[in-house]
């Protein structure tokens, strides 16, 4: 059914926001251009500027006759995770930095089932900083 419908929908949306605050504080801005045809959906790039830092994040999914063709890659450059955190729990004192880089392709009988077909690399690199409970 979802094979289907993405199949039936012709849509280009483009989004973007500029500057996203709490309080006195500027959290980030981000954009993402999302796209669906005949052939597939497609996101690229999904990007989300972050205090310190920016991802960038991609899918693409091409509809053949009997599978998906599916990628996934992220990229996090210089994540400053105690930032995010802070608005959750004011005064934690949890403080780094995240650096990811994700790439993930494959083919699947369906959309779901597309982690399960992946191949691909996941390499992480936590920053200096500390973690209190």
């Amino acid at each position: 059914m979802l094979t289907t419908l993405i199949k039936r929908i012709d849509a280009n949306i483009r989004l973007e926001a500029r500057r996203v605050e709490s309080g006195k504080d500027r959290l980030g801005a981000g954009k993402a251009v999302l796209k669906s045809d005949q052939q597939g959906a497609f996101m690229e790039p999904l990007e989300i500027m972050l205090p310190g830092g920016i991802i960038r994040f991609g899918l693409q999914a091409l509809a053949g006759p009997k599978a998906w063709r599916q990628k996934l890659w992220a990229n996090v450059h210089n994540f400053n995770y105690g930032v995010m955190l802070r608005r959750l729990k004011p005064d934690s004192k949890t403080k780094g930095l995240v650096n990811l880089k994700l790439e993930l392709e494959g083919s699947s009988p369906t959309l779901r089932s597309f982690l399960a077909h992946a191949n691909g690399k996941f390499d992480r690199h936590r920053g200096q900083g500390t973690r209190t409970a």
